[in-house]
């Protein structure tokens, strides 16, 4: 019983984890491809919508897939057209 319930509190644990991330409160999953996964966000403190983009677990220990998703933050970060997603936040968590 004892160890079921640890097994349980460490489970809720991660759960609450995978729900947040930093400052973003994760919804339900919009889309994912082959580096991340693409999640409906909430900001917690300015309750602004938002999409949020986090690359796989294991991708992000790979020096070559972390650049890669810098290249591509930085290159949507010059984009201007209304049909272009707007970054407005980027970090490592």
């Amino acid at each position: 019983s004892y160890r079921v319930n640890t097994l349980s509190a460490e489970v809720a644990e991660a759960r609450q984890e995978l729900a947040e991330l930093g400052q973003y409160k994760l919804g339900r999953r919009l889309g994912a491809g082959g580096m991340g996964e693409v999640f409906l966000a909430e900001h917690r403190f300015l309750k602004r919508a938002c999409a949020v983009k986090r690359i796989r677990p294991e991708k992000a220990a790979d020096p070559t897939y972390a650049r890669r998703f810098e290249r591509e933050v930085a290159a949507a970060t010059r984009l201007s057209h209304p049909a272009a997603v707007q970054v407005y936040d980027y970090g490592r968590s």
